[in-house]
């Protein structure tokens, strides 16, 4: 049987210390995962109008090839 003695227990006040800084790197972690999440919704944007100007592009593409087909059948 194993017994611990008093001092290898935390103290309330090296608790109260490790809370804190757990505390503290949590805040830091959420910040930066709120700044990483903002970056993303950012990026994600960029693709977003990227992707409806191509879509564009490649309608405006077909559409010149339809007509370009419909030109050279009545010839």
């Amino acid at each position: 049987m194993v017994v611990n003695s008093n001092k290898e227990r935390p103290t309330p006040d090296e608790k109260d210390k490790k809370i804190q800084e757990l505390s503290t790197e949590l805040n830091r972690a959420n910040r930066r995962l709120a700044a990483c999440q903002e970056q993303l919704n950012v990026f994600m944007k960029l693709v977003e109008d990227h992707t409806q100007h191509l879509t564009g592009t490649v309608a405006e593409i077909v559409h010149n090839v339809r007509e370009i087909d419909s030109e050279e059948q009545e010839l």
